[in-house]
């Protein structure tokens, strides 16, 4: 007799999901084990596995980076912590990343006073801007209590928020009503200073976007933007 074989073409596919789960999980996992070694091995590369990781934007993975790097994140070189920080901001909380942000700047100017922060920007989420902001006026409340640290971080907060500002357009309004307050506010001249030289950025830069940059567009009704 004959024998008819019916194929389940949805048993192959489960199979090949199967084996593509498990070779992306595998694949995680050594990016994950090459950060933490590197990390730990003081090379700055680092943060390229993490970065790998994170892009998948995968939930899962991004907590395993958070319990991971919790735990190392006192790093004895400051420009270690910045770049983990800065690496793993998108999936930080909003207020744990704005205390480790001042925390690891006191920590860099305590130990490396010389040494220029640098922070890409571009990791930065609305959310976090907006904490940061909040966190520049707390510091003016208590303006008469700060040190030589603090009038540092500061201006350079004042720094990254006019970047913020000139690589998100709807953002050049609130940055430049933040700078201007700065100016005209009772705060010691080398912060005004910093204020009015981060205004005369963001003009020029917020030039420069409409002028040859056409690859950043802004919805008129959500004000969203996009490529």
């Amino acid at each position: 007799p004959d024998i008819n074989i019916i194929i389940n073409k949805s048993t192959f596919r489960q199979v090949i999901e199967s084996q593509s789960s498990k070779f992306e999980s595998d694949l995680q996992l050594e990016n994950l084990h090459q950060g933490i070694k590197l990390y730990l091995s003081n090379d700055l590369s680092f943060y390229t596995y993490l970065n790998k990781i994170i892009s998948q934007n995968n939930n899962e993975w991004t907590d395993v980076i958070i319990d991971s790097f919790i735990q190392y994140q006192e790093h004895p070189d400051p420009l270690f912590r910045i770049k983990l920080l800065e690496t793993i901001s998108p999936v930080l909380s909003d207020h744990f990343f704005v205390n480790q942000l001042k925390s690891n700047y006191r920590y860099l100017k305590n130990n490396l006073n010389n040494e220029k922060f640098n922070f890409d920007v571009t990791r930065l989420s609305n959310e976090q801007y907006l904490l940061i902001i909040d966190l520049l006026k707390t510091m003016h409340i208590n303006i008469e209590n700060a040190d030589s640290i603090d009038m540092n971080f500061i201006q350079d907060i004042l720094s990254i928020i006019c970047e913020y500002g000139k690589i998100h357009p709807t953002k050049f309004i609130s940055v430049r009503a933040e700078l201007i307050w700065w100016q005209l506010s009772n705060s010691p001249t080398q912060i005004r200073s910093a204020a009015q030289k981060e205004y005369y950025n963001l003009i020029n830069g917020f030039r420069q976007w409409i002028g040859p940059n056409t690859s950043l567009t802004i919805d008129r009704e959500t004000k969203e933007e996009y490529t």
